[in-house]
Order: C-alpha cells, then structure tokens, then sequence
C-alpha cells in the first residue's frame, strides 16, 4: 500500500509541472507554496479555461484541507475535460479519502483509459482500493438491514409476549370469589 501511495504521489509531482507552466495556474501554486490560500484560490478562479480553474482549484483546496471542496472543483474540471488524466487521478484520490467508493471506481475506470501505462502502473492501487470501499459500503448497508429487521422482530415478539402473559395473569381474570368486604364499625358497605 505504502509503495503504491508513493506512486500515485510520484503520478501527481510528475504531472503536475507541465501545467504549472501556465501563468495563473503558476501564482495559484506559488501561493499554496506560501500557505497564502485564500489568494491561491482567488488566482485559480481568474483562469480562463474551465480546465484550468478546476486544476488550480483542486490543487489550492486540497493543500488547504477542504477536500469535498476540491473534489467538486475536480469534477468540474473534468466536466470540461473528461480525458485529464491529472485531473482523473487527483479526483479518484480524493474520492477514496473521502469513502466515495464508487465514485472513486468510475473515475479510476476512466484514468486506466487515459493515462499512459506508467501513469496507470503507479494509480492502480486506487482501484481495488475503490472496490473494497464500495464492498464495505455494501456490507455495511446489508448489516444495518438486518439490524433493523432484527429489531423489529424482536418488538414484535416481545408485543405478542406480553398480549399472550396478560392473558394468563392471575390479576386479569380471576377464579376465586371475593369476600364482600366490611367496614370498620362491624356493618356491611
């Protein structure tokens, strides 16, 4: 795990200068290097390309620790380039951090497509991490299932329990005659 991690980092240092490059997308990246966020994220929102500003986006959020945050703009990245193996690999990780198994599956799928052999090589890992999210979000669904149909057996046992003991209880019907009572003074109520 520790190996394949390292190769997906290697992916993201390897690919990411050849966008860095570009102007603002190289101030947003200049700014993360400085910790100065919140000018990151104003420089990769002036991007032209809808390309561009969900690289930078993700980029600056991720740094930043808002990780649904840069998951979204990572999306929208791809909505403008769904073949950015970059943007691909970055998204599919982050999906696996946040436990979107699924998600993370689709998009691994789709970075096998795109990315060069090596590329793939060092993010193969992110698939069969992705399907171990996905059958653990299954297991997990079919275990509260039958949690929740156990208990309500168990009410439902536990009502016809009590019906059929307050039925039988001596204090609900019972077989003995009682004594008409008597007052204190000898004489009768």
């Amino acid at each position: 795990m520790r190996a394949a991690l390292l190769g997906s980092v290697l992916l993201t240092v390897l690919a990411f200068p050849a966008f860095t490059s570009q102007g603002g997308v190289a101030e947003a990246v200049r700014w993360v290097g400085e910790g100065r966020y919140a000018q990151a994220l104003d420089a990769a929102t002036k991007l032209g390309s809808a390309q561009e500003r969900g690289q930078a986006q993700l980029y600056v959020l991720h740094h930043a620790g808002a990780l649904n945050e840069a998951l979204e703009a990572g999306l929208r990245g791809l909505d403008a380039a769904p073949d950015d193996a970059w943007l691909l690999d970055r998204c599919a990780y982050l999906a696996i951090s946040l436990g979107a198994g699924s998600l993370a599956r689709e998009l691994c799928i789709r970075l096998e497509e795109h990315a060069t052999p090596e590329a793939w090589e060092a993010a193969a890992w992110m698939l069969d991490e992705a399907e171990a999210l996905e059958a653990d979000r299954t297991a997990e669904a079919l275990a509260l299932s039958r949690a929740r149909w156990s208990a309500a057996l168990f009410g439902l046992a536990s009502l016809v329990l009590m019906a059929w003991w307050g039925r039988r209880s001596p204090h609900s019907k019972s077989s003995t005659p009682r004594a008409p009572s008597v007052s204190v003074d000898g004489g009768m109520p």
